[in-house]
């Protein structure tokens, strides 16, 4: 029986899954090879943007799971509020930069108009994210339920303004009001529960048992490298790409991209979703919880990410079918099937992941530095071959061994005194 945060946590990414899946197919059949590439570009660098917290956001969830266990209520109080100042700063700087730099380097062959729909796509972004970092701090001091409900209304909502707004002809302006409307669910939850924040705040002024410094950013800058390495793994080769061929190779390349990364946006949110418990359980040293809680999670969560991706591989095959003309505009079944093969490895290892990081440790930082290093000279080779199924398959061999690392460092976890 799934506990109730793992249900809304599904349903949750199934929306967003679905809402994206409309969303590709809006772009696909209602926009040109130039406004699809140019979709998948900016999608990708939103997500860099909002990976400009540096890691405050997952880092304060683990911190709030700790001291939730613990019983220190104050200090996660104070945890609240520097999180939103750090993420704040990090967040302005690297939209700004990634704003600017965008303006001035995006190629001048692009003829579409897009300067508008970026400047507004790059503030709300910033925004979704750091309404982000309010829910990170509920589900790891408060609610987990209630952070996956706030995240279940972000999606609808969200959903249904993004899919309308291209199906009636909003082109790459529905992006920023996508993010615009998934940041505003959380903050007039926040609106609304200022009251019990202010009583909070007094209390946190009395105590500064909380050092930021001292326990959270050795921890914190993990997680950031970590998932800045990540984006030159899954996004980076969407803008690069357009640099190199152009807006039809980055529209077709996009699409199996995007696939990949929506069956891994559904099948983790139950991992995910355990993040704060398995803090809890390493809080209290309860090692052989954490290996039952895993084992229930592991083999179930991927058993329905292979389902998944087993039903987007289909339906692939059946567009290219009965419609020839569309194989212009999507992925050959090659480079999709090796990078849903990915994914499905992708999935297994954060699992393992997200037990590690609750114990508030980043082993993998090593590999998933050097693994998007070598994905940026892959791009180089693809410009230059155009071999995009090799690409796949060389991103398929290194996520293995990257979910082999993980496995073994689980088990060194499992084997220190309880």
């Amino acid at each position: 029986m799934l506990s109730v945060e793992v249900r809304w946590a599904l349903l949750t990414r199934a929306v967003q899954g679905c809402g994206a899946l409309l969303a590709v197919v809006c772009v696909v059949r209602g926009y040109n090879l130039e406004v699809q590439g140019l979709f998948f570009t900016f999608l990708s660098l939103a997500a860099l943007i909002q990976l400009g917290e540096f890691g405050v956001g997952y880092a304060s969830l683990q911190m709030a799971g700790h001291l939730r266990a613990r019983g220190e209520v104050t200090a996660a109080v104070q945890l609240r509020h520097q999180a939103r100042w750090r993420g704040l700063t990090w967040l302005t700087c690297v939209g700004g930069f990634t704003g600017v730099a965008v303006a001035v380097w995006l190629p001048v062959s692009v003829t579409h108009c897009w300067l508008g729909p970026w400047c507004a796509l790059v503030v709300s972004a910033a925004a979704m994210q750091m309404a982000q970092l309010e829910l990170y701090w509920l589900e790891g001091a408060r609610s987990v339920g209630l952070a996956w409900r706030l995240r279940f209304a972000q999606e609808v909502l969200g959903a249904c303004v993004f899919v309308g707004s291209l199906w009636m002809g909003g082109g790459l302006w529905a992006l920023a009001m996508y993010f615009a409307v998934r940041a505003a669910v959380p903050m007039l939850w926040w609106l609304q529960s200022r009251t019990g924040g202010r009583t909070h705040g007094q209390v946190a002024q009395a105590a500064g048992r909380f050092s930021w410094g001292e326990q959270l950013w050795p921890f914190q800058w993990r997680i950031g490298l970590s998932a800045l390495a990540g984006f030159l793994v899954f996004q980076a080769l969407n803008p690069l790409l357009l640099l190199s061929q152009g807006a039809a190779a980055t529209a077709r390349f996009g699409i199996a991209l995007a696939a990949m990364n929506m069956l891994l946006l559904f099948s983790t949110a139950w991992p995910l979703s355990q993040s704060a418990r398995f803090a809890v359980l390493l809080a209290q040293g309860d090692l052989a919880g954490l290996r039952r809680r895993l084992a229930h999670l592991l083999l179930p969560s991927l058993a329905l990410a292979l389902v998944a991706a087993l039903l987007a591989l289909a339906a692939v095959a059946g567009l290219l079918q009965r419609a020839p003309a569309l194989a212009e505009r999507l992925p050959d079944l090659g480079t999709l099937g090796l990078l849903l093969m990915a994914g499905l490895a992708h999935h297994a290892t954060a699992c393992y992941a997200v037990v590690l990081r609750a114990d508030r440790l980043e082993p993998l930082l090593r590999l998933n530095v050097i693994g998007g290093l070598a994905g940026l000279a892959l791009v180089a080779a693809v410009a230059r071959m155009g071999d995009l199924p090799l690409v796949a398959a060389t991103h398929l061999g290194c996520t293995l061994v990257g979910l082999l690392i993980a496995w073994r460092h689980y088990r060194r976890l499992l084997q220190r005194p309880a």
